[in-house]
């Protein structure tokens, strides 16, 4: 009689976890590779700030369950207009969302960054190095904008006018300069940040600009017609920095931030 019941609880306790996951309503959240936010391996099986965001945001609340949809940065807006996906994170509405008029909504921004400059530390080689870019081979990433090109990501534009090597992988991009490959290379704060805390060798070999390319702030995008709002996802991110009132906690998120060296 004991394996009975125990036969049945199983049977009650699937089919309750079944109807919970079937009441949760799927939200399509698209990534592209742009480490520390999303990483892709060979299988595309996703790793990143992006993914742990998602699962934060599953712990969080049961109305909606967030999945995550594979793109890539040229794709992005065409793959939002089509449908395969409703809500970015990371993301700004200034890079050509409000441009080619897509119906989309963000969030406050929950993590501000930027892109700088580095390249090999050699003798006399000072910031001054950085004051003139053009006559110098530069590594970047493809579809990426960039402020010293006034945000123009077309590669011919680029590659003719400052000779840029453009890549799929900010990794890359460092590497090259640690080769003497490349003179200059362009990389987010946030990846340099975590490649310098996985390989510290590296730091004193890096010349890193003290000015900025471009300054941006992240948040979510999402899709008006969605069944989950920019405002309810800026309520989730609130509750997760601990900044809602009366919250004695700080939340999760900045120990998020902090596993992946990001300030």
């Amino acid at each position: 009689m004991s394996k009975l019941r125990f036969i049945f609880a199983t049977l009650f306790l699937v089919f309750f976890i079944f109807t919970q996951v079937q009441a949760s309503e799927e939200i399509k959240v698209g990534g592209y590779e742009f480490e520390p936010f999303v990483d892709l391996d060979k299988n595309m099986k996703a790793s990143g700030l992006t993914i742990e965001l998602i699962k934060l945001l599953n712990e969080q609340q049961s109305k909606h369950h967030f999945t995550f949809v594979p793109t890539t940065s040229r794709r992005r807006y065409q793959d939002f207009e089509n449908g395969s996906f409703d809500m970015m994170m990371f993301e700004n509405p200034n890079w050509e969302w409000l441009k080619r008029g897509l119906p989309i909504e963000s969030t406050h921004t929950f993590l501000e960054g930027g892109e700088v400059y580095i390249t090999l530390k050699k003798q006399n080689r000072s910031q001054e190095y950085f004051s003139k870019l053009r006559g110098k081979t530069i590594a970047g990433m493809r579809g990426y904008h960039y402020g010293f090109a006034d945000f123009n990501a077309d590669p011919k534009y680029l590659t003719s006018n400052f000779n840029m090597l453009l890549l799929d992988d900010n990794g890359d991009s460092i590497k090259l300069v640690l080769r003497d490959r490349v003179d200059i290379a362009v990389v987010t704060k946030s990846y340099l940040s975590r490649f310098l805390l996985d390989s510290p060798q590296h730091r004193a070999r890096l010349l890193v600009s003290d000015r900025l390319d471009q300054v941006y702030s992240h948040r979510i995008i999402v899709r008006k017609s969605s069944a989950v709002t920019a405002r309810y996802l800026g309520q989730l991110l609130r509750k997760l920095a601990g900044n809602l009132p009366k919250s004695k906690t700080t939340g999760p998120l900045k120990e998020l931030w902090k596993r992946w060296g990001i300030d």
